[in-house]
């Protein structure tokens, strides 16, 4: 429903549209299908096509964003797509090496879930990429955000080797590296823009 939304509003391209466009919040947004998808992990060829296919209506999406709405307040959003991007890329080639691992290891990942479950309730960090660092501006609280992700990384991996062994926790770790998930769940500004 709102990528039809989405839709919509580019059709027009009208200010008024733009302006309402640019109003909403181009993570949340653009990854909605995403999210869903995952609710459940990609565990066979077919699962890759779909998810690489929403990889490019996520990137479509985001640079709409960025092409069509001021996006000087909060450029992090856009710092890491070139790092996404070529991060999906690598899931995506049939022959890559990322790809490939993580499907040795899937079975097992499928199996750890209630784990995994666990760890995402306790530290409940589904929402807190969504807050960009001009809305969240008190220190502490994005520290906390910070520590919260890094915290329920470390607890996933952990559940993963406990669970599958050190080679499918290395596996899940290079995901999370390559895909910059704590550099972008992470609403510090890093000054490096």
């Amino acid at each position: 429903m709102k990528f039809l939304l989405f839709i919509s509003l580019l059709s027009f391209g009208k200010t008024f549209a733009q302006s309402q466009l640019c109003e909403l919040n181009p993570t949340f947004f653009c990854s909605t299908e995403i999210n869903l998808f995952l609710q459940s992990i990609p565990e066979d060829e077919n699962s890759f096509v779909q998810l690489c296919e929403l990889f490019i209506k996520y990137f479509r999406c985001m640079t709409t964003f960025a092409t069509k709405c001021d996006i000087s307040e909060d450029s992090r959003l856009y710092k890491y797509i070139p790092d996404l991007r070529s991060f999906a890329s690598d899931l995506c080639y049939e022959s890559s090496f990322l790809r490939r691992d993580y499907l040795r290891s899937v079975k097992c990942y499928k199996n750890a879930m209630p784990e995994i479950r666990l760890c995402q309730a306790k530290y409940d960090t589904n929402h807190d990429s969504y807050f960009s660092f001009y809305e969240v501006t008190d220190p502490k609280k994005i520290d906390d955000i910070c520590k919260k992700h890094e915290t329920n990384v470390g607890c996933i991996s952990e559940e993963i080797r406990m669970k599958c062994g050190e080679e499918a926790r290395r596996v899940f770790l290079r995901l999370i590296q390559f895909s910059k998930y704590l550099l972008v769940t992470c609403p510090r500004d890093t000054g490096d823009d």
